[in-house]
This record gives C-alpha cells, structure tokens and sequence, in this order.
C-alpha cells in the first residue's frame, strides 16, 4: 500500500511543474463560496475557446473528464444501442457502460498493440472511442486510420486525456468531421488532478446534446477557477511537457540498458515487458519494499508488462538504482 513519501510512478501525474506554477494558481483562487457557480462553466469555456481558438458553444466542462465518458454514454448511446472500445485501453470503460446500462463492443488492438481499423463491426456500433495516446500503451492511432473510421458517420470518441505529450493532438480535424468529439482533462499534463476538471471539443450541436444530459453545477467554482488560471500559464506546462518528452526518451534507454523491453510512447508513462529474470509481480514487489510504486496488470495480455510514469530526473535515476539492486 502506498504511503506519504513514496515514489509514486503508477498513477501518470505530472512531476515536472515548479511550485511557482501552483502558487500563482492557488493566488488566483478567490471565488463567492456564497453563490452557485456558472450553470455550464460559461467563463470556462470562453478561456477554453480562446486557448484553442474555437468556438464557445464547442466545449463542455465536467467534473473530470470521467463525467464528461460517463455522460457521452448517456448521450451518444441509445439503449438499445452499442458503444465500441480497443482493449486494451482505458479500464473504466466497461465501468461507464454497466452503470449506464449501455452494452459494449470490445475490438483487439493489434499485436503490436496498434489500432485496427475494425472493418463490418462499425456497422454495429453507435459510437466508438478511442484512446489517444492509448493508456496503458502510449501509442497513437494513426491519422490515416482515424480518417477511415470517422469517415463511416459513427460518433467518434477521441479520449486524449495525454494528448498535451503527444506529436498530434487532432483537433483540427473537428472542422472536417462533424462526428468527431476529443476529450481531454487537466489531470495530467497541466498537474491538477485534485481539482477534477475534464472538458469535451466537438460540433456546437454534439456539445449541446451532451449538456442536455450533464447534471447542473457538476463543476465547483474553485475548480473552475484553478483550470482558468492554469491556462494563463500554458507556456509553463509546455515547458514541461518538453522536459517529460526528453526524459522519457533517457528513461526508456536506461531500462533498455536493463533488459526491459519497452514500447515507443507518446505519454507521460511507458508499457515495459520486465527481463525474463523476473516477474512483474515480484518486480512491483521489490520496488515497492523501497518505497518505489508502478502499475501491474491482471488482463492476461498485459500480464507480463509493468508501466512506470515519468518521473523527474531525480526520481528516475532512484528507480534505477533501485533497478540495479534488483536485479
């Protein structure tokens, strides 16, 4: 069990953002705790479509963009109707579905762990989403097929909760597909995963179906307020998102340089296959004995593979020293 003071490199938070960076947003946190907050985060979402230089009507806010998942299958999945995912991707997925009555199409990623394009199931479906970059995997679907499937009418869920570390984000390709709707969330890249802050981009239309099924007030002014002074500092969190990139090209050399086999991500996190010389379990185990926590699996396709966040580069190289004691 995790306590105060570990090393916490199984939950893909961000550890690069300075303290200057939290002061100046707790600093700006001065809401009426009196008063009910903006019905739909209407201040939100004007600093939103500023960032990205959209439209205000195109956003959603929720509270973490786990209601924003949870609503879309309210909204965007009729009872009768299917909702597809890749496996393996996103655990609460199947969560989401069950609490919501909604039945699941479960699609294998490839054996490379890339996305196939899923051919006559579409026609099953009513929405599918798609992980980009995937957790646990940290891989990306490629544009090519992600225009292939959007271009079948379905509803396309891009969940891009790590799109800030990635190449491509693809939210250009909302004006070219109406169908399409990326969800993101201010728990990773910007560092507030306590403030639980998620919002939705897509068509003006779509956005409004999915507020008609949002509960009111789901997002605390607090909140709000922390996710708007964040954006003011967008240029802090793309520093670090640069700093996480380059160490975690140094972070998959050194376990390479250590047997493990890892898979090219474009994360904040890589899914490694362990040296034959031990199990993920026992390396969990042991690294856990010096206050050192990573992510193991149960799902038999990833039974073999561990992930481990980027940490900072002081943290890294505790893990790998510990690696070598281990080992």
């Amino acid at each position: 069990m995790a306590e105060k003071g570990d090393i916490r490199l199984d939950l893909n938070e961000n550890f690069f953002l300075p303290a200057e960076y939290y002061d100046s947003i707790t600093d700006d946190i001065s809401p009426e705790l009196s008063t009910y907050p903006s019905e739909n985060c209407k201040e939100l979402r004007e600093d939103l479509a500023e960032f990205y230089d959209l439209n205000l009507e195109q956003f959603v806010v929720g509270n973490g963009s786990d209601e924003i998942l949870d609503t879309l299958f309210k909204s965007m999945v009729s009872p009768q109707g299917k909702m597809g995912y890749y496996v393996p991707s996103y655990e609460f997925l199947e969560f989401f579905a069950e609490r919501n009555d909604r039945e699941t199409v479960s699609i294998p990623l490839k054996s490379d762990f890339s996305v196939p394009v899923p051919g006559h199931k579409l026609e099953e479906l009513d929405s599918l989403i798609i992980c980009s970059p995937n957790n646990p995997t940290g891989l990306m679907i490629d544009e090519k097929h992600l225009r292939a499937i959007l271009e079948n009418g379905l509803t396309v869920v891009l969940d891009q909760a790590y799109g800030e570390y990635a190449q491509r984000d693809y939210i250009d390709l909302l004006k070219d597909f109406s169908n399409l709707v990326i969800v993101r969330t201010f728990s990773k890249a910007w560092g507030l995963a306590g403030i639980r802050v998620g919002y939705s981009i897509s068509s003006p239309e779509t956005s409004m179906r999915l507020r008609d099924h949002m509960i009111p007030f789901s997002t605390n002014s607090i909140s709000s307020t922390a996710a708007r002074s964040a954006l003011k500092h967008a240029d802090t969190m793309k520093g670090c998102v640069e700093r996480t990139v380059e160490e975690r090209s140094r972070l998959l050399e050194e376990l390479s340089e250590h047997g493990f086999n890892s898979i090219p991500s474009e994360a904040n996190f890589l899914l490694s296959r362990p040296p034959a010389s031990i199990s993920p379990g026992k390396l969990e185990e042991e690294l856990e004995r010096r206050q050192i926590m990573i992510k193991t699996f149960e799902m038999n396709r990833l039974k073999n593979y561990v992930r481990i966040t980027v940490g900072n580069p002081e943290m890294n190289v505790e893990l790998i020293d510990a690696l070598e004691d281990i080992l």
